[in-house]
């Protein structure tokens, strides 16, 4: 009988892990989640793509398939690493929250206060800008700048407007404030987040074990360009992980790892609402917290972000009162599909 009750909790122990658990409760079972994203795969024309899902503040399931390089026909596997692009812009953020909490720098300090910024002194606006504007883009700027020309469109603080200069001007603000350049602010960030966040091969640098495992990206059936510059430290797009790593980035938010409360209050925070036109491209968003697009849902706020490097794509959601959350990769260029499609699945199980 002893045994026949060990064999039983066996049973129902392995029987439970290979359960994914959607937002709205529904089980699906490992085979249908490997189902669905072959479909993915096949019907989006995806060189390869790699997911990972968190239930209740753990990994329940993880899984890569495709080809991580076209020419040379290798395959992706549970460590292939991803270009994150913009969901790189959470991580810097959080990043930021961890300097604030120690204070090294604040969210309503102009930043010219801390370094004058010559690329765009020369409209005295610029003086209002601070980093809680850069995290919650409303710094006035464009996204990238024509040319070598930086221009505020509007006066900052009054509206959103999505801005990758932001977060590079502020990345600069940060190596003056620490003593580090470009070059080094990755071995800061390290220190600072992904060791305390158990994020082992999580770096806005390049270093030999992501040249190993990098996945090319793709357009189409062609491999895209080599970045120029991997070794540069890029808060807005520079981001280099595997999603079973960033996973630990999802859970020390879920349980609100390092920072302080009052920092993740504010991190979490609505500090924008979008408009209309700004909803249009960010469909169920309602608003911007600091590095993270909010949207309100029956099951509580989601906390989401995508990316797309030319030839990468990928998005992250998490939802701290479920503790549940998901990240998918592609190294082809799909994050609108992605989004769309594993959002949905992975909220009604169909």
């Amino acid at each position: 009988m002893r045994y026949q009750l060990s064999f039983l909790a066996i049973f129902l122990y392995f029987h439970s892990i290979a359960q994914i658990h959607t937002l709205g409760g529904k089980s699906i079972s490992k085979e249908k989640m490997d189902q669905f994203v072959q479909h993915e795969l096949d019907s989006l024309h995806l060189m390869g793509l790699s997911i990972a899902v968190v239930n209740d503040g753990k990994v329940v399931y993880h899984h890569a398939v495709g080809l991580a390089n076209v020419y040379t026909q290798e395959k992706m596997t549970d460590r292939t690493m991803f270009e994150f692009a913009s969901m790189g812009k959470s991580v810097f953020a959080f990043f930021v929250m961890r300097l604030v909490d120690e204070h090294i720098l604040s969210l309503d300090t102009p930043l010219y206060k801390y370094m004058p910024y010559p690329d765009i002194a020369y409209d005295n606006r610029y003086q209002l800008i601070t980093a809680r504007m850069v995290l919650d883009h409303t710094t006035g700027f464009p996204n990238w700048r024509d040319g070598d020309s930086l221009k505020i469109l509007f006066t900052p603080g009054t509206k959103w407007s999505y801005s990758g200069e932001g977060y590079e001007y502020l990345a600069k603000v940060i190596e003056h404030l620490t003593n580090h350049t470009r070059r080094n602010l990755d071995s800061l960030f390290t220190q600072e987040v992904a060791i305390p966040l158990n994020m082992e091969h999580t770096h806005y640098s390049i270093n030999p074990y992501i040249a190993r495992h990098l996945a090319v990206g793709h357009v189409g059936d062609t491999v895209t360009y080599e970045p120029s510059d991997k070794f540069s430290f890029s808060p807005a797009g520079g981001l280099y992980s595997d999603p079973l790593d960033f996973t630990n980035f999802l859970i020390g938010v879920m349980d609100g790892k390092i920072l302080s409360k009052a920092g993740y209050d504010e991190m979490l925070r609505q500090q924008v609402r979008l408009d209309s036109t700004a909803r249009q491209s960010h469909v169920g968003d309602t608003g911007w917290g600091l590095g993270f697009a909010i949207g309100p849902t029956a099951y509580g706020n989601e906390y989401s972000h995508g990316g797309n490097n030319w030839g990468y794509t990928g998005f992250f959601m998490l939802n701290r009162e479920k503790r549940f959350g998901f990240v998918v990769l592609t190294n082809s260029d799909q994050m609108n599909a992605i989004k769309g499609d594993f959002s949905e699945f992975l909220e009604k199980g169909e």
